[in-house]
C-alpha cells in the first residue's frame, strides 16, 4: 500500500496543524507523527526486543526520508496505527488513521488536498 508521509496534519478547521510552538514551528506531517511514534517508547513497552526496535527505527528512517508517496506493508500500516493510536490524541489519530488508510470518495484526504490545490 502506499501513503504519502508529506501530507499535512490538519485541524478540525482544515488548517495546517504546526508541529510545535513558536517562531520556529513547522506544519505537522504525517512522517512526523509517524517518527514521533515510531521512536517512542511507551510504558507498556519496556521489555521491547532489539529486533523489534529496530525494525521501527528501519521503518522511521524509510518514512523520515521520503520525497513522495512510498510503500508501506499492511503490516507496517497496522503497528503505525497501534504506535499512533497510543502516542496522540483523538483528533491526530483521526487524522493520521485516514492518511494511512484513505478511502475512494469525496472526502478523502488526498481529495481534500486536490480541492485546495484547485484540481477537483
Amino acid at each position: 500500500m502506499k501513503i504519502n508521509p508529506l501530507i499535512e496534519i490538519e485541524d478540525m478547521d482544515g488548517q495546517p496543524m504546526p508541529d510545535s510552538v513558536g517562531k520556529d514551528a513547522k506544519n505537522f506531517t504525517l512522517a512526523k507523527c509517524c517518527v514521533n511514534a515510531l521512536y517512542a517508547q511507551f510504558e507498556d513497552e519496556k521489555n521491547l526486543s532489539g529486533e523489534e526496535k529496530i525494525k521501527r527505527y528501519n521503518l522511521a528512517e524509510k518514512i523520515y526520508a521520503a520525497k513522495d508517496k512510498i510503500d508501506v506493508t499492511a503490516e507496517n500500516i497496522a503497528l503505525l496505527k497501534k504506535l499512533i493510536g497510543k502516542a496522540y490524541g483523538a483528533l491526530i489519530v483521526g487524522r493520521a488513521y485516514e492518511l494511512l488508510d484513505p478511502v475512494e470518495d469525496k472526502d478523502a484526504p488526498e481529495m481534500r488536498e486536490e480541492k485546495k490545490k484547485g484540481k477537483t
